[in-house]
C-alpha cells in the first residue's frame, strides 16, 4: 500500500495514528461476507492515495452519504440541527441503499460550527444506530438470497 500520509502536513499526527488501523482492514474483510467504512465527508483521509487504493482493493465501491440532522443531532446554541455529513462505503449495495434515504436535508438552517459539540458527533445515537442496524439486516438478507 502506498503511503497514507503523503498528502498530509508533517505535524498532523491524527493520520499517522490511523495508519495501523487502515492497514488491518484487508484482514477484517476475510472475516465476513461484507464490510463498510465511515468517515465524515470532509475528512482528508478520503483524498489520500493509499486510502483511494485501499477502497478499490477492498472492493468498497458502494457509497451512501447521510446527514446527522436527519438523525436528531442538535447543536448547543438554540438547538439547531447539526449539518455534518458522514460518508459510508461498503462492499454491499444492499447496505448502502437504505442509508441513502438520509442523504437529503430539509432543514432551513444548521447550527453554526462554533455551536456544535463535535466530539458528540463521533458517536452513533439511537436513531443512526437503528438505521445502520437496518442496513446491516438488508445486507445480510441480500447475502442469504444470493
Amino acid at each position: 500500500m502506498r503511503s497514507l500520509t503523503s498528502l498530509v502536513e508533517d505535524d498532523d499526527t491524527r493520520f499517522g495514528e490511523l495508519e495501523p488501523i487502515l492497514r488491518r482492514l484487508p484482514s477484517y474483510k476475510k472475516l465476513s461476507d461484507s464490510m463498510s467504512l465511515e468517515w465524515p465527508v470532509n475528512n482528508k483521509l478520503w483524498g489520500l492515495p493509499g486510502v483511494k487504493s485501499m477502497l478499490v482493493d477492498l472492493e468498497l465501491g458502494h457509497e451512501a452519504v447521510v446527514r446527522l440532522c436527519r438523525f436528531g443531532y442538535l447543536g448547543r446554541q438554540g438547538g439547531l440541527p447539526v449539518g455534518k455529513r458522514l460518508r459510508f462505503v461498503a462492499t454491499s449495495e444492499a447496505f448502502c441503499k437504505p442509508l441513502r434515504r438520509f442523504q437529503q436535508c430539509t432543514c432551513a438552517e444548521h447550527a453554526p460550527l462554533n455551536a456544535v459539540d463535535w466530539s458528540s458527533t463521533g458517536f452513533y445515537n439511537a436513531e443512526l444506530s437503528g438505521a445502520l442496524n437496518r442496513a446491516s439486516k438488508a445486507c445480510a438478507s441480500a447475502a442469504v438470497s444470493a
